[in-house]
């Protein structure tokens, strides 16, 4: 957790003043030591229907695996049962 917050921290700071990262040379420019060339534009993704059923499957298998295992005591053998199908289903 510690390393979490410590990480948002830093992201935050380099937002505020990318000079701060720990990338940043003299002399550079902001598009060098950000990832991002000149030439380069970010792409923006949107979610589609396929992301949204990937997500439901992953909710709807993580349901089932915290029932399972609460109600019914299930092991290794019965959760890889959950997840293996779903990998299957899911990589159309």
């Amino acid at each position: 957790m510690i390393c979490y917050l410590f990480t948002i921290h830093y992201i935050e700071s380099v937002k505020k003043n990318p000079l701060k990262s720990l990338n940043y040379e003299e002399g550079m420019a902001v598009s060098d030591f950000m990832g991002l060339r000149e030439e380069e534009s970010v792409k923006e993704e949107h979610m589609t229907w396929r992301h949204g059923l990937s997500l439901a499957g992953l909710l709807v298998a993580i349901g089932a695996l915290l029932v399972g295992c609460v109600t019914a005591g299930w092991s290794h053998d019965q959760i890889a049962a959950i997840f293996l199908p779903l990998r299957y289903i899911l990589g159309f």
